[in-house]
């Protein structure tokens, strides 16, 4: 008989936020199912119970303490022996590294580049386009005379 009861319905019920003439014609369906009474009257009270104690205040050096606490990669030092802002000093020198080694490349590459811009330069200024096969340089065709 639980299948006849949606649990949204029911979860409203417990929070009380069901309009009343719905609650009572739940709470008359219920009855026909002690089990499910009592589990929703546990839920009831379980919820008011939650409701009434008092929210927690937070100590002052909340977030300090936190820090270190949420740093330390893999719980695996004790928080005593890393100072405050290890882990982010930890992150920023890889990120400097990364950032150096793809300077590095960077720079290889426009240094390559500029070496062969300079080489092909250099080869057109002496005349040639490295294509010529020694020996017919200013050579004619003596049949047609042509160069």
């Amino acid at each position: 008989m639980a299948k006849s009861f949606h649990e949204n319905e029911l979860l409203e019920l417990v929070e009380g936020t069901l309009d009343p003439a719905r609650a009572n014609a739940m709470r008359a369906k219920l009855a026909s199912e002690p089990s499910l009474v009592h589990l929703v009257e546990g839920m009831t009270a379980d919820r008011e119970a939650l409701r009434s104690t008092p929210e927690p205040v937070l100590p002052m050096d909340f977030v300090n303490e936190m820090g270190p606490r949420l740093a330390r990669p893999m719980l695996m030092e004790p928080v005593h022996a890393m100072k405050p802002g290890h882990f982010r000093r930890q992150q920023r020198r890889l990120v400097r590294l990364r950032l150096w080694k793809r300077a590095a490349v960077a720079a290889g590459i426009v240094l390559v580049m500029g070496v062969s811009v300079v080489v092909l330069v250099k080869e057109m200024q002496r005349g040639g386009n490295g294509t010529e096969v020694a020996g017919t340089e200013n050579s004619t065709d003596e049949t047609t005379g042509l160069i």
